[in-house]
């Protein structure tokens, strides 16, 4: 912790935090609007995601419509190097918080092996591809008949 009462990083690696920062301003325009709500049908929360060094973000992706199918993305700093990662996989809605202690282990193995890595200077590509991935599951949903 610095010198102030707070960290309002709750402890994740800065490149992660300016991943997560660079979606913050992105508009889902992939999505449909809803007049009525005045906002997208698409939800997405974000977490902190803690996996020993890698202290990174977890996004949780889904539609309101079927809020119980979820695109889990992770995405920071890789524990091994000081490369980009980005690891993804669907599942259920949790009943808490996602984190280690979570999820199914085979699927984020499964995950670990699959993972996307990009160089350590190339925050913009990562979160380009995050947007991407949010994309792809929106429009693949809307394809089944959500």
């Amino acid at each position: 912790m610095g010198q102030g009462c707070t960290d309002l990083t709750f402890g994740l690696q800065p490149q992660a935090l300016a991943i997560a920062h660079l979606l913050s301003g992105r508009i889902p325009d992939f999505a449909d609007w809803d007049a009525e709500a005045k906002r997208f049908d698409i939800e997405i929360e974000t977490y902190p995601w803690y996996n020993g060094r890698e202290k990174a973000v977890c996004l949780l992706v889904y539609h309101k419509a079927s809020p119980d199918r979820c695109l889990y993305l992770v995405f920071g700093e890789d524990r091994r190097t000081d490369n980009l990662f980005v690891e993804r996989w669907e599942g259920d809605r949790p009943e808490q918080q996602p984190s280690m202690t979570t999820i199914d282990q085979d699927v984020h193995e499964e995950a670990a092996r699959d993972r996307y890595t990009s160089e350590a200077s190339k925050i913009g590509e990562v979160a380009d591809h995050v947007f991407e991935l949010i994309a792809e599951f929106y429009e693949n949903l809307r394809a089944e008949g959500l």
